[in-house]
């Protein structure tokens, strides 16, 4: 599995969506096989709590969910 596939899995991202640490994020990708560091994970937390994506940002996870409630303990609405 990929990471674009996990961000278009809906009831994966709302699992991570809910953690609290990063650190337990990158430990349920690892756990689907998907190797994903630590400094990436914080890029993509900051983009969604600024709501500010690329369009190529927005193409890469085309088709994926963006959950409306607090992801790692950081509010994006």
């Amino acid at each position: 599995m990929t990471k674009e596939e996990l961000f278009k899995d809906a009831a994966f991202v709302k699992e991570v969506a809910g953690m609290k640490s990063v650190e337990d994020v990158q430990k349920a990708f690892a756990a689907k096989g998907v190797d994903i560091s630590i400094d990436e994970l914080n890029k993509i937390k900051e983009k969604a709590a600024s709501g500010k994506f690329s369009d190529s940002d927005l193409d890469a996870v085309a088709g994926g969910t963006l959950p409306e409630y607090e992801p790692w303990g950081t509010s994006i609405l």
